[in-house]
């Protein structure tokens, strides 16, 4: 992840997704190594599955009832870069 910090600085905001829980997931990991290199992060949105029960099922389905589909992160993430385009920097 070393080249993290250098292409958030640059693109002064990022994404993460995985297919894990969000607690201790890989969003976390993008955010200590921006914060162990002194990189704001407050900019970073963080995909992925919630920490809570969730029915068992096929993971086509599960994804679809908790909202980590293509579709929908591309939603979040394009509503965040809007969001974040409006506020002045």
């Amino acid at each position: 992840m070393a080249s993290v910090p250098a292409a958030v600085s640059w693109w002064r905001r990022g994404a993460a997704a995985a297919a894990l829980a969000l607690a201790g997931g890989f969003g976390s990991g993008v955010l200590e190594t921006l914060s162990d290199a002194g990189v704001a992060a407050s900019r970073v949105l963080r995909v992925g599955l919630p920490d809570r029960y969730v029915t068992h099922g096929a993971a086509k389905l599960l994804h679809e009832e908790v909202g980590f589909t293509g579709e929908r992160i591309a939603e979040r993430v394009e509503a965040a870069v809007t969001e974040s385009s409006q506020v002045p920097t």
